[in-house]
């Protein structure tokens, strides 16, 4: 990935003795949105803690725009802007007040104007304290806030929580646009379907480690199923795993179902089935990131003729 934003570097973070995340590594280019998936508890909030400087990895680290998160945070702070889960608005202040609140803390110029507009907040509203302010617009408005000072990474927790659905699709909107002008986005959210139109790719934490990275847009992961005369045996199965683009091959349903993440490794796969028993019926079919992220966090135990074991997946 050329000239990376957000570089991470094998994060981990310890409280005593447990590890709440496990050498964690990815990065994000300029204009890309990259989602941060995983269950309660995975470890994407402590995560995004150190990119932005408010907990201290135990080990590895990163950068941001070429800032040492843990050497630099005080210019790590003035190239990101942050979103936080469950952060209110100040009542009693006015969006305008908003803006030039956060730009003063960062030192730069506030320009309100041209935020609220970008956001989407009507010029009526500017000048009305922010406790009248409906859900949706109040997550507008700290959108606004996490824009001042232009940053190169912009980090959101949850943006879409508790907004309602018109709300939803136009904040969605809104990071998408934000990403066109080459801002790098991470997005952590519990809202897959949004999730799934907004990101580029997603990184799929597990018991604090990283499990998976996946790309949603372009040459992404695609099922393979292919229809066989006769139950192939394992070693078939094993030959399928071992070729370069294929993550999983097992046998279900009366055929072989592979997930595929390089398009030349489909003919290939093909051909290597065939020399074992002969393909009747080729289908493809792109996973949804509701299956991707069930496979990537099911805890129970599979049979590796039914399911096939994931391989070790390099993030970049």
């Amino acid at each position: 990935m050329p000239n990376p934003v957000l570089v991470v570097d094998g994060l981990s973070k310890q409280y005593g003795p447990v590890t709440a995340v496990d050498q964690v590594s990815f990065s994000v280019s300029a204009g890309e949105v990259f989602g941060l998936l995983g269950p309660n508890g995975a470890g994407k909030s402590t995560t995004l803690d150190a990119l932005i400087g408010f907990t201290e990895p135990t080990s590895g680290g990163g950068a941001v725009a070429g800032h040492d998160i843990v050497e630099s945070s005080t210019a790590v702070r003035s190239v990101t802007g942050v979103l936080p889960e469950d952060c209110g608005v100040y009542e009693e202040l006015t969006a305008v007040e908003h803006v030039e609140l956060a730009a003063r803390a960062k030192e730069v110029d506030s320009a309100p104007e041209r935020l609220l507009g970008r956001v989407g907040l009507t010029e009526e509203s500017w000048s009305r304290p922010a406790g009248g302010f409906s859900k949706g617009m109040a997550q507008r408005l700290r959108l606004a806030v996490a824009l001042v000072g232009d940053p190169a990474l912009l980090v959101l927790d949850e943006p879409l929580s508790g907004v309602d659905p018109d709300g939803i699709a136009e904040l969605a909107r809104l990071i998408e646009q934000i990403a066109e002008t080459g801002v790098a986005v991470v997005f952590s959210s519990h809202d897959l379907p949004r999730v799934e139109r907004v990101c580029d790719r997603v990184g799929i934490l597990n018991d604090g480690e990283f499990v998976g990275v996946e790309r949603l847009t372009g040459d992404r992961t695609t099922e393979l199923i292919l229809s066989t005369d006769t139950h192939p045996r394992s070693s078939a199965l094993s030959e399928l795993r071992a070729l370069d683009g294929v993550e999983q091959a097992g046998w279900q349903d009366g055929g072989v179902h592979l997930t595929v993440t390089e398009p030349t490794a489909k003919a290939e796969a093909v051909q290597t089935l065939g020399s074992h028993t002969r393909v009747r019926d080729i289908r493809t079919r792109e996973r949804s990131l509701d299956e991707i992220f069930a496979a990537y966090t099911a805890s129970e135990e599979r049979d590796d003729t039914d399911v096939a074991t994931r391989r070790e997946v390099t993030v970049s």
